[in-house]
């Protein structure tokens, strides 16, 4: 039930995002402006996703923070297997696969141009 919702609000944003992001990117020539787009959606990836780990697991935000991080920017060290819990190994999985997939889109976009 909890995973049927997240993925309903992952696709629905997914949509909304992909729309902001081919707007943003066909109108912005310039190159400063689509690295501050890849920082801002890294940064609202790792921090959102460190929320969720971090209230469904009730591990500290920091810990949570850190932990995201490593597996999203594939930190050597970091796995996304060894979860103790079914609620943690969803997001963690979730998480490496949107940023997986939203750094595939940009770059994608930013070679178009």
């Amino acid at each position: 039930m909890l995973f049927r919702r997240l993925l309903r609000a992952i696709e629905k944003s997914s949509h909304a995002l992909h729309a902001k992001i081919v707007l943003l990117s066909k109108n912005a020539a310039d190159l400063r402006v689509r690295i501050g787009l890849i920082f801002l959606l890294s940064a609202a990836t790792t921090l959102i996703g460190a929320a969720l780990y971090s209230f469904s697991t009730g591990s500290a935000y920091l810990r949570a923070l850190v932990h995201i991080y490593a597996v999203l920017y594939a930190v050597p060290g970091s796995t996304i297997v060894e979860e103790k819990t079914i609620h943690g190994t969803v997001i963690i999985n979730c998480v490496f696969l949107i940023g997986l997939l939203v750094f595939a889109v940009l770059l994608v976009r930013m070679m178009a141009a």
